[in-house]
């Protein structure tokens, strides 16, 4: 029971952090006159937090290192937009599935195509500290739903 405490207590100070620090560089790189003209598409990169316990030293450290990461990344036109994740959990489906590692955070992000929104995320300090990191990209259903059929238009 305490190392679960002590587990989902990590897992908030990680998410908290993680969030406060990136967001306060996503305001500021939205405003930056450094960001490409390139066409950008929307990732996210989805963190979950494995059963290595971390010291207080490690979350230190990791959190050093994600405030530089946010920072290059961010400077680079990639608008990083953090989410943390509570740590309780309804379903609201089937009960059945695996549990796994739980979802801790959420950073999405602009890149040119999933190639690079993979390296961004391989090179995010959680792949060093026990978290899985995936990258996913994403749309907004509603914005396709507006969009004018292809075959509407032939």
């Amino acid at each position: 029971m305490i190392l679960y405490l002590n587990r989902a207590r990590l897992r908030r100070t990680f998410a908290v952090l993680l969030m406060l620090v990136v967001g306060g560089a996503a305001v500021r790189a939205v405003s930056s006159p450094s960001v490409p003209a390139t066409t950008m598409n929307n990732f996210v990169i989805i963190f979950r937090q494995g059963p290595r316990p971390l010291s207080p030293e490690d979350i230190a450290r990791r959190q050093r290192e994600i405030v530089e990461w946010a920072r290059v990344h961010n400077a680079a036109g990639h608008k990083l937009e953090p989410r943390a994740m509570a740590s309780e959990i309804r379903r609201a489906g089937l009960e059945q599935g695996a549990e796994g590692w739980p979802l801790t955070a959420l950073v999405f992000l602009q890149a040119r195509d999933l190639e690079q929104a993979s390296e961004i995320a391989r090179v995010h300090p959680a792949n060093r500290f026990g978290a899985s990191v995936e990258v996913r990209a994403w749309s907004n259903p509603a914005a396709q739903a507006s969009a004018p059929n292809q075959r509407d238009a032939e």
